[in-house]
């Protein structure tokens, strides 16, 4: 094993105080069974190590579905429960046959046996654009989609959280950038809350007027 202190062109000395057994190169650095007045070294690297990999775990965005849309009258994901701290589903390319349609968003509580269609949706959303901006607060969940049938469409996150948390409003966040052309595109972002405490555990996306013409959607869970 080289020598810590070593004069070799690839050695570089370190900290004396920890022997000969740890040593370093341009390659690598290696350190073994090391015993300090703190302890085991080894031992101090190990549970470092395990730390780091379980907040990656807590951390990890797992795609659970991806489903992909042509002429689809609506998008349904019924594989949303407590399994996730948060979901987030994303939309890739997403455009309305109709290109005057708003994007809607329902949610079930009965796993998509059925859906939310009356008035307890509150929104309220922001729009920008290099031609100015737009406020609006409505008792719905339309998002405004802004688009020709010759644009790119949009792309879109929609984020949920506690979705299995029955004593809390659910609060949806949907964030989007839309291809109305190539000279004024716009982002978007509207905030939608139940207006009373509910669980979720399926949602539906969908044009308020015509079919979804093509895209690409996918669920993922955080945990």
């Amino acid at each position: 094993m080289p020598s810590l202190l070593g004069s070799a062109p690839d050695q570089v000395p370190t900290n004396g105080d920890l022997g000969d057994m740890a040593y370093q190169t341009r390659e690598h650095v290696t350190v073994e069974k090391i015993s300090t007045p703190d302890g085991d070294l080894q031992a101090q690297i190990d549970a470092l190590t395990s730390a780091l990999n379980a907040l990656t775990d807590e951390t990890a965005m797992v795609l659970l579905e991806t489903k992909t849309a042509s002429n689809s009258a609506s998008i349904d994901f019924t594989d949303i429960d407590g399994t996730y701290s948060s979901y987030e589903l994303r939309l890739i390319a997403v455009k309305p046959v109709d290109t005057s349609a708003n994007l809607a968003v329902r949610i079930s509580t009965d796993n998509g046996a059925t859906f939310i269609t009356t008035s307890t949706y509150n929104m309220t959303y922001l729009t920008s654009s290099a031609t100015g901006s737009n406020t609006q607060t409505l008792g719905n969940s339309g998002f405004t989609v802004w688009n020709t049938t010759d644009a790119p469409g949009f792309n879109g996150e929609l984020k949920m959280q506690n979705v299995d948390d029955a004593s809390k409003n659910q609060l949806l966040r949907f964030i989007a950038g839309l291809g109305i052309d190539s000279a004024t595109p716009t982002i978007g972002q509207t905030v939608i809350e139940m207006d009373s405490p509910s669980i979720l555990n399926a949602i539906r996306i969908l044009f308020n007027s015509g079919n979804i013409a093509s895209g690409t959607f996918k669920l993922y869970g955080i945990k």
